[in-house]
């Protein structure tokens, strides 16, 4: 069993502003700026799992925490997921 850690996400190079799989409200993840921030329904899409994986995983360190940007509202920047995806990381 490999030791790295790489889960799927969103197909690269679609060059679409458009997610099918969302709506014309969410756009394609590879189009966002690094600077832009995601709910957690968009991460258990790029990530294609459930959200309490999304948590354990942010628990064991295998994708970044989210930041807090107001009560109630709890979102991941786009940048750090990036870098977590290109950086093999295997389980704690």
């Amino acid at each position: 069993m490999s030791n790295s850690f790489k889960p799927p996400h969103a197909a690269a190079g679609s060059g679409s502003s458009f997610n099918p799989q969302l709506g014309p409200s969410y756009p394609a993840f590879d189009d966002l700026p690094r600077i832009a921030h995601v709910r957690l329904p968009f991460i258990q899409l790029i990530y294609g799992v459930s959200r309490a994986t999304v948590w354990r995983w942010v628990r064991e360190g295998k994708i970044p925490a989210p930041r807090r940007l107001s009560a109630g509202v709890t979102a991941w920047n786009v940048g750090d997921i990036r870098d977590a995806m290109d950086t093999p990381r295997g389980p704690k």
